[in-house]
């Protein structure tokens, strides 16, 4: 709450930190009901002793609020009114000890790892002001895994709709913005920004205006997948109303960011899955595109070529594996050790279907890469631009000049190369 008016009053819980390293930001507004399910899986992923929750009583009845006045794990902050979304959220920041801000809705419950990986993904890179969740819906299904923006200011979260147990968009990448459910913004981040715009009040438009800033001084915001928190999507306002803010919000938006939002491009008639791919690949910085292609034949030197894949992606390439044996794979750990945590911390996109690769993210690819003991069976990559897609062959029995000789070939056939050389890739350190 950044202007005048009575100050709030503050209860502290006795089992709150003193020094807390994360501060949890929830708001609720009237039926704390939700919060209550939103709280107990808080304490229940635990780091107790160095998280504080602070839950914001936006102008609840005395009645309303007294459930949460019974809690002893929580710092209660009472305002009469409700401040909204924005005004809600910087008061809670206001009042918040922690070094990092994490900020969730009431009516949504978190993984036991959700705060861990998002620690860990925001302390890898200084330059990290944000990082988002993985949201899912009850059921499962993806609700969003980062979001698209476009130059009209028009918004679509990535991935939305797709079933439960999906591995689609399972690799950390820089985004246009996440949800501020589920969002951990760094406390050097928030004070440079100063936290949310309250010209958006009650609601909607306040998180990507936040994402936005956060870039504008030089931070990056980021997806991280393993994170993961389901939503219930509540409605708390009717549809005619939440379309006249959605619209409302939206213009003033584009009013306040209308220079760099033209640097997103223009909205397609249809936002498909191709559509979607390609403001991925833009806001990552269009770096190139590396499509590998493993199939059932390698799997005496899958490790090694993984390793090939690990190698090239930490020197810019943009990877793609296209691998049937990809489902197979161990899934993440909270230790991130296994093979998918590594793919997923350098950025790799990994499908089991090649057929689905090129049906969704295209045919712009710098180079493809053909990882197997036969030859190349399907018909040429043809570019948007009539160009077809240099096919290099990686023999995995000629193991490290195999993959030496493959770079150094894929460096002198595609279009563009990451800035650092490919060819100085040390394939003697890679891992399987």
């Amino acid at each position: 709450m950044k202007d005048g008016g009575p100050a709030p009053l503050v209860q502290r819980g006795s089992d709150v930190p003193g020094s807390p390293l994360v501060s949890t930001c929830i708001l609720v507004l009237s039926d704390p009901t939700l919060a209550l399910g939103c709280l107990d899986s808080l304490a229940a992923a635990g780091r107790s002793d160095e998280t504080e929750t602070i839950v914001v009583a936006n102008g609840m009845s005395e009645s309303a609020r007294r459930v949460l006045e019974e809690r002893n794990d929580i710092v209660l902050v009472r305002s009469d009114t409700n401040l909204g979304f924005a005004g809600g959220n910087n008061l809670a920041g206001e009042i918040a000890r922690g070094r990092y801000l994490l900020f969730v809705n009431d009516d949504s419950t978190v993984t036991a790892d959700c705060m861990t990986q998002l620690l860990a993904t925001a302390e890898r890179d200084q330059g990290i002001g944000a990082v988002g969740c993985r949201i899912l819906s009850a059921d499962g299904s993806l609700q969003e895994a980062g979001s698209a923006l476009w130059s009209d200011g028009w918004a679509e979260h990535v991935g939305v709709g797709l079933p439960a147990g999906t591995r689609r968009y399972s690799f950390v990448r820089d985004v246009d913005y996440v949800s501020a459910n589920g969002l951990m913004v760094t406390r050097s981040a928030w004070s440079a920004v100063g936290g949310f715009d309250e010209r958006y009040f009650p609601a909607y438009y306040e998180d990507v205006d936040l994402c936005m800033a956060l870039r504008k001084h030089g931070f990056r915001v980021v997806y991280e997948p393993r994170a993961r928190l389901y939503h219930l999507e509540s409605q708390s306002t009717t549809s005619r109303y939440h379309n006249f803010l959605m619209t409302r919000n939206r213009n003033r938006f584009v009013d306040k960011w209308k220079v760099e939002l033209a640097a997103l491009g223009d909205r397609p008639e249809r936002i498909d899955a191709s559509a979607i791919e390609r403001s991925i690949h833009r806001a990552r910085g269009s770096p190139p595109r590396l499509l590998m292609v493993m199939d059932g034949e390698v799997n005496g030197a899958r490790a090694f070529l993984w390793g090939a894949v690990e190698a090239l992606a930490a020197v810019g390439w943009a990877m793609t594996v296209a691998s049937p044996a990809a489902g197979d794979e161990p899934d993440f750990r909270p230790d991130r050790s296994t093979r998918a945590d590594r793919m997923a911390d350098v950025g790799v996109d990994v499908r089991a279907d090649v057929d689905e690769v090129l049906a969704t993210a295209g045919t712009d690819w710098d180079a493809a890469v053909m990882a197997t003991t036969t030859r190349w069976r399907r018909p040429p990559i043809i570019r948007a631009d009539g160009t077809e897609v240099p096919i290099v062959r990686l023999s995995p029995e000629e193991g490290d000049a195999g993959v030496r000789s493959a770079v150094s070939t894929i460096a002198g056939t595609a279009r563009h190369t990451p800035p650092s050389s490919p060819t100085a890739v040390n394939t003697g350190n890679l891992r399987g």
